[in-house]
């Protein structure tokens, strides 16, 4: 069943992801665990309860699920976290601004 919307950010553990998440915006589901130092199983549900009441978004690519605070960035914002997050389209990235043309 789960938590409601009114009891979701009941837990601490809860109110903890979703602070964690407004300070590392685009982390994925597994380094957002390791982190927090939370098990992954347990930290997705968490998320999940966290997303379906309106706490947390979510973008889910390439077999990744990444996390964001639920407002205050655009799609843009997140497909640039998403990338960064990543070590080879940050290297790609790093390489284009540091070589321009």
């Amino acid at each position: 069943m789960g938590p409601d919307a009114e009891t979701v950010l009941d837990l601490e553990a809860r109110r903890r992801i979703v602070e964690y998440v407004r300070l590392n915006p685009g982390l994925h589901l597994r380094a957002l665990a390791e982190a927090m130092e939370i098990p992954v199983s347990t930290l997705e549900y968490h998320c999940y309860h966290l997303h379906k009441h309106g706490h947390l978004g979510v973008r889910e690519a390439g077999g990744y699920k990444a996390f964001y605070p639920a407002e205050g960035l655009d799609r843009r914002d997140k497909d640039i976290l998403y990338l960064v997050r990543h070590q080879a389209p940050r290297n790609i990235c790093t390489h284009l601004l540091l070589n321009p043309g």
